[in-house]
């Protein structure tokens, strides 16, 4: 295996293609679509992409929930999607498909047989549930260590949030449990070889229940000269938002837990208190509940503000409209009422923009109150209002988050210092696992 410190010397690059099957990396993630796109896509695409850029071969191997089945190569990655089931008697298209944008529990058998018959020396995937149970029956029928990245505060989930996305399976029959008995994905975080933590305050919850085996806080990363600052900005007129409209900008999915309602209510009270701005609220991202999307919309009508509300329904990743929403942008805020880390701020980091956030999960730890953001309360009705207002009246604080923000996604959040956070984090889970190994044979 190449270290990152490798690259310093070019005699010592070797192309991916080139290096032995065995020393592959699988990436495994439950769906994997760019047109519909979502931080756990960003992260398996950049770690993908940075490994191989760093001489490591590296696949992506997904179900083909939102896309087709088969193989695919982009910028050098092969992404192979696999057919798939949910082991569900009565469920419905309608239902099917809201477990693919969220929540869903798929097995698949093809999936599987990759996992099984593809040479590797680790598998890492990003996926919990029958997801990673596959992972690890692959992973000890060969011999080989697996990792799992929890993405989405597996510990820390709010019980609403569970019972939202379980309500597709209600009045279904779960034949799955059989799978289940063989595949033991109670038993996922205890047989792995090294754990992942995109939220701090999961780390720490992790790392105390299994203090012995690898296990590390690694947050996500930004292509930071993606959402460089331009000099001048674009326009916005062909999506119906005026130029010289001041834009409020919300980049999340289309859910109840990105609380996107609390951003009608901001828009509201300042079209109510502040009438001489011409304040516009853009919103973008998949809508993974369509129920929300018509409550949002019927909201806005009701407040007498829905031509100064946009909703785009997600974007793909190179799309060079998000960019232009973050270049036009006034303010970035994200009101979720849960989220492990937001990788959403860094773009907005590195987009110049000031942020305010929720005072929760990994955003509170992301930010640094009054320095690089905002923090207020998602639970205090009055909160969002006041720390907008706020930030408006001290143009100077704003100029100064922005700023800081920038340097901080500059300095902590590439992509490349996380790729060779995470090739150190390999070698030490491969260390671990070949002691641990040994020591089971000579037990």
């Amino acid at each position: 295996m190449l270290n990152s410190q490798d690259l310093t010397h070019p005699q010592n690059l070797t192309h991916p293609q080139n290096l032995p099957q065995s020393q592959k990396v699988l990436q495994v993630v439950r769906r994997f679509s760019f047109n519909e796109w979502g931080g756990t896509e960003a992260v398996v695409w950049n770690t993908a992409q940075g490994l191989l850029a760093k001489g490591n071969n590296t696949e992506i191997l997904s179900t083909s929930a939102l896309d087709k089945p088969g193989v695919e190569e982009r910028s050098g990655c092969q992404i192979k999607r696999y057919p798939y089931f949910y082991p569900h008697l009565g469920l419905n298209k309608h239902n099917k498909d809201s477990l693919d944008k969220k929540g869903g529990n798929p097995y698949s058998a093809g999936l599987y047989q990759a996992l099984l018959s593809e040479p590797c020396r680790i598998i890492h995937t990003h996926s919990m549930q029958r997801m990673a149970a596959m992972t690890r029956m692959a992973s000890q029928f060969k011999k080989i260590p697996y990792i799992v990245s929890l993405h989405g505060g597996h510990f820390l989930v709010p019980k609403s949030e569970i019972v939202g996305m379980t309500l597709p399976l209600k009045r279904t029959f779960n034949y799955g449990k059989a799978i289940d008995l063989v595949s033991k994905p109670n038993q996922i975080l205890q047989d792995a070889s090294g754990i992942i933590c995109v939220g701090y305050d999961e780390f720490l919850v992790i790392k105390k229940r299994f203090p012995v085996k690898p296990v590390t806080y690694l947050p996500n990363g930004v292509n930071v000269k993606n959402f460089t600052p331009k000099v001048s900005k674009p326009r916005l007129e062909h999506l119906g938002i005026p130029s010289q409209s001041k834009i409020i900008l919300c980049v999340s999915r289309i859910d109840p837990q990105k609380n996107q309602l609390a951003l009608i209510t901001l828009l509201k009270d300042l079209l109510r208190f502040k009438k001489d701005q011409p304040y516009h609220l853009l919103l973008i991202g998949p809508i993974t509940n369509k129920n929300y999307n018509i409550q949002l919309e019927q909201y806005a009508i009701e407040c007498g503000v829905k031509q100064h509300l946009t909703i785009i329904p997600g974007l793909k990743p190179d799309s060079s409209l998000l960019t232009d929403a973050y270049a036009c942008a006034t303010v970035f805020v994200l009101p979720s009422i849960h989220e492990p880390f937001g990788i959403v701020v860094l773009e907005a980091w590195a987009s110049g923009l000031p942020v305010i956030a929720s005072n929760v999960g990994g955003l509170a730890k992301l930010i640094d109150n009054n320095r690089t953001g905002l923090l207020f309360n998602p639970h205090k009705s009055t909160s969002l209002y006041e720390t907008f207002s706020a930030l408006e009246k001290n143009p100077m604080l704003a100029e100064t988050i922005a700023r800081c923000g920038r340097s901080e996604a500059e300095r902590n959040y590439t992509w490349d210092r996380y790729v060779d956070r995470l090739l150190h984090f390999y070698d030490d889970v491969e260390s671990w696992h070949r002691s641990n190994y040994h020591l089971e044979l000579a037990v």
